[in-house]
């Protein structure tokens, strides 16, 4: 069996990370060119990694990765995928397992300055459980200094979920007739089984851990992106979870678009948004 990093290489006209080394099964790393030190473009984060939502596709990825490396072309990045497994099915123990390099990516930086850009409530399960795997080995939050949360985190009731779901089956008439029945058999036994074990659902157990304090460090200052078009994330319960935010301690900066669909707010206005990005980042190298 071939080592899985260098199995990782894959053809640059059929894979837009063709250049990152794949650490684990769901990350992939792209090693900095050279220190990230202060110069004519400022200080640049040591490492930036990306939290994409679930199974997103690599030329979808490589919209905001390509940006970033012409932005901050010091910095390493590190782009940590979920899939539909990990929200489901896969055991926390397990998913904290196939963390370890990218823990142990991060414990190596020699400065942490680190953005974390979170997307959809993939990447928000994602960044949690690496959290967590971090609170569990060191005592401490994990060590960013700044986190983006882009459409996300919503509210995990009943309807929200089978909204968010019922946009993401294919259109075919077959396939809908069998999948709705299916999501709703789903989704009623799941949300029995919270209820009547008081277990927290997927969804609502990322949204609290966003805001634990234990788990993101109150220094690292945040950014909600979001849309009133999304129809998959309520922009109400973003805007709800960053309030709280403040209230807690957190520094919070917030970008609202009108039309543009989840976690696909480039498509209205990328310069607005990657403005965004780096107002975020400049305020943080300058403190």
């Amino acid at each position: 069996m071939a080592d899985e990093t260098s199995a990782a290489r894959a053809d640059p006209e059929t894979d837009p990370l063709h250049d990152y080394t794949r650490l684990e099964p769901s990350a992939f790393l792209l090693a900095a060119r050279d220190a990230a030190t202060s110069d004519s473009t400022g200080v640049q984060p040591a490492l930036i990694v990306l939290c994409t939502w679930v199974n997103a596709a690599p030329r979808h990825i490589a919209k905001y990765t390509t940006v970033y490396s012409e932005l901050y072309p010091k910095a390493a990045q590190l782009v940590l995928r979920t899939s539909l497994a990990d929200m489901t099915s896969r055991s926390d123990s397990r998913q904290r397992a196939m963390l370890a390099k990218t823990f142990q990516t991060i414990s190596d930086l020699p400065s942490h300055r680190v953005l974390l850009h979170i997307f959809s409530h993939g990447g928000a399960h994602k960044a949690c459980q690496l959290a967590l795997l971090w609170r569990g080995r060191t005592g401490s939050p994990l060590p960013v200094s700044a986190i983006i949360l882009d459409s996300t985190p919503g509210l995990g009731t009943y309807k929200r979920s089978l909204d968010a779901i019922l946009l993401s089956i294919p259109r075919s008439p077959f396939i809908r007739a069998v999948a709705i029945p299916l999501t709703h058999t789903y989704l009623a036994a799941s949300w029995t089984i919270s209820v009547v074990f008081r277990f927290e659902n997927v969804v609502q157990r990322l949204r609290a851990g966003l805001n634990d304090t234990n788990l993101f460090p109150l220094q690292a200052s945040r950014l909600y992106v979001y849309s009133k078009a999304d129809k998959m994330v309520w922009w109400q319960d973003i805007e709800a979870h960053a309030t709280t935010a403040e209230t807690l301690g957190w520094e919070v900066k917030r970008v609202r678009f009108e039309k543009s669909p989840h976690a696909a707010h480039i498509l209205e206005d990328a310069e607005k948004y990657w403005d965004a990005v780096k107002s975020l980042w400049s305020g943080v190298a300058n403190m």
